[in-house]
């Protein structure tokens, strides 16, 4: 049987002719193992594909058995999570889900009299490097006072950050007069996270706090 003229014809599709909006919609249509063995048995390079690319949905994840029952996850990141214990907010665990490793962070240095402990978790693609930040809200003076009547009282923020590349805590001063929303709120935004703040007695949402992790410095978004 002969092979008809019009597919003699046709010029060969190599990798290089296929547009580029197609080579990156293939990715997103394979599962994330299938991803990983391309980037581990060929080196495949993924930075072209942003999170806005490739849709990634975890189904089950599996923590430590040494963790309290009750944690949540405070964020990812390029397939790292971060998780920590919802009740004391003092274990922090980073997790790969695809090499299945843990790691249990240095507990952050508290204050006694603490009203409540935020965490965010991010990725600055400049530095190139994970960060974990926590700030804790804290009564100024040392009185006992009703639990309903604490957020009456002028609080200070304190700012702790913990980098993956150099393990370890550092303070990096206070934040006096704001205080960051309790409920779980901060997205990661180019290499900042953005947090809702609180102010004045009647805590009343007003402003859009915004952490960068490369300067590590807060700042009010307009």
């Amino acid at each position: 049987m002969k092979r008809s003229k019009i597919l003699e014809d046709r010029p060969s599709i190599t990798i290089e002719r296929v547009p580029r909006d197609i080579l990156l919609d293939i990715p997103s249509r394979l599962p994330v193992t299938s991803l990983m063995h391309l980037k581990l048995l060929y080196s495949v390079d993924f930075s072209a594909y942003n999170e806005n690319n490739i849709g990634q949905t975890v189904k089950r994840i599996r923590v430590p058995e040494k963790m309290t029952p009750e944690f949540e996850v405070v964020g990812s990141c390029n397939g790292l999570i971060c998780i920590c214990n919802s009740l004391l907010r003092n274990a922090i665990h980073m997790n790969n889900p695809f090499t299945k490793d843990y790691s249990k962070l240095p507990e952050p240095e508290w204050h006694l009299k603490k009203l409540q402990v935020l965490i965010g978790f991010g990725f600055h693609p400049t530095t190139k490097e994970y960060k974990v930040v926590t700030c804790q809200d804290s009564i100024l003076k040392e009185v006992n006072i009703p639990p309903h009547l604490e957020y009456s009282l002028p609080v200070q923020s304190r700012v702790q950050i913990f980098s993956l590349v150099s393990p370890s805590w550092r303070s990096i001063g206070e934040l006096p007069s704001v205080v960051l929303n309790p409920r779980p709120s901060h997205v990661l935004v180019n290499g900042r996270l953005q947090w809702l703040s609180l102010r004045g007695r009647k805590q009343v949402l007003r402003k859009l706090a915004s952490f960068d992790l490369a300067d590590k410095q807060f700042r009010e978004v307009p």
